[in-house]
C-alpha cells in the first residue's frame, strides 16, 4: 500500500502543471558518500541483578541527557543556512545524532559543542523563526 501511495503522489506532482519538476531533480544527490562509522565507546557496566535504583538512575540520566530533538533541529538549521546537508556542521551533528539514538542502550550522552549551537539572536529559516529575530527564506 505504501508504495502505491508514494507512487501515486509522485505521479500527481510530476504531472501537475503548477510545479516545475526540474526542482525535484536538483534535490537528488549525484554521488554517494562513504558510510559513517562511529566508535561505540565504552561498554556499559554489567551487573548481576538489576535493581530499582539502576532503573531510576537510567531513566533520570536519559531524561537529563536527551538531546535528540535539539540535535535534529540544529541539523535543519545548519543545512538550511549552508544550503547543503553534507556541510561539516551537519556531518558532526549526524555523528551526535547517532550517539543520541544509542544513548538508551549505551548510556553515553551526546554533548553538543558550543560551535554547533545557534545563538538565540541568530537568524533561522522562515519555518524555524524565533521571536525578535528576522528569519530568512530558503
Amino acid at each position: 500500500w505504501d508504495e502505491r501511495l508514494f507512487f501515486s503522489k509522485w505521479k500527481e506532482i510530476e504531472s501537475s502543471n503548477s510545479i516545475n519538476c526540474s526542482n525535484f531533480i536538483d534535490l537528488i544527490k549525484k554521488s554517494n558518500c562513504k558510510p559513517m562509522m562511529f566508535d561505540d565507546g565504552e561498554k556499559p557496566k554489567e551487573v548481576d541483578t538489576v535493581t530499582d535504583k539502576h532503573l531510576t538512575d537510567h531513566f533520570i540520566n536519559h531524561a537529563k541527557a536527551d538531546s535528540l530533538g535539539r540535535i535534529s533541529m540544529l541539523w535543519l538549521d545548519w543545512a538550511s543556512k549552508r544550503k547543503q546537508a553534507d556541510c561539516d556542521e551537519c556531518l558532526k551533528l549526524a555523528e551526535l545524532h547517532s550517539i543520541a539514538v544509542d544513548f538508551p542502550k549505551s548510556g553515553i550522552p551526546a554533548e553538543i559543542p558550543k560551535d554547533l549551537r545557534f545563538s538565540r539572536f541568530e537568524p533561522r529559516a522562515h519555518w524555524r523563526e524565533k521571536k525578535d529575530v528576522e528569519p530568512y527564506r530558503c
